[in-house]
């Protein structure tokens, strides 16, 4: 479902979206797709449902915190290194400071700020690792061919 409507999500390392993704399993233990909401409502009707929630978002959180935490310490250390080049030299390398910007503003977790071990988040696609590594082992490999040019 991802990769059929990733080409309509935005792709921005600052934005996120939550999305509820509604599952039925029947008696041969097939699973159905029933809905997908954007914005979900996260209303805590139960003692179980307000754990769950309150657990998802602090773990969310976590992880847009330790993301946002490693960018800012790549551009504090972009800048410095800028501001200590001379302004004339600074400004004849702009294209080099421009690239070096693009790329400290990739997400990227800087090794203090790994996610925790407490975090029930689990990863299951990162377009920067090449195939059965870039969705985490949850694909075999005899799938990857048929991805990999979808």
């Amino acid at each position: 479902m991802l990769r059929m409507s990733e080409k309509h999500l935005v792709k921005i390392p600052n934005v996120y979206e939550l999305y509820a993704i509604d599952l039925m399993i029947d008696d041969n233990l097939n699973v159905w797709f029933i809905e997908c909401n954007t914005n979900p409502q996260l209303t805590p009707s139960t003692k179980e449902k307000r754990v769950l929630f309150t657990s998802m978002l602090k773990g969310m959180f976590e992880i847009q915190y330790s993301y946002y935490r490693s960018r800012m310490k790549r551009y504090l250390i972009l800048l410095n290194e800028m501001y200590s080049e001379p302004e004339e030299t600074r400004m004849e390398n702009l294209g080099y400071w421009r690239q070096r910007f693009v790329e400290a503003s990739k997400n990227r977790l800087e090794p203090e700020f790994q996610i925790s071990a407490k975090n029930t988040w689990v990863p299951f696609i990162d377009r920067t690792k090449k195939g059965a590594d870039a969705y985490y082992g949850l694909l075999p490999e005899e799938c990857m061919d048929e991805l990999e040019t979808a």
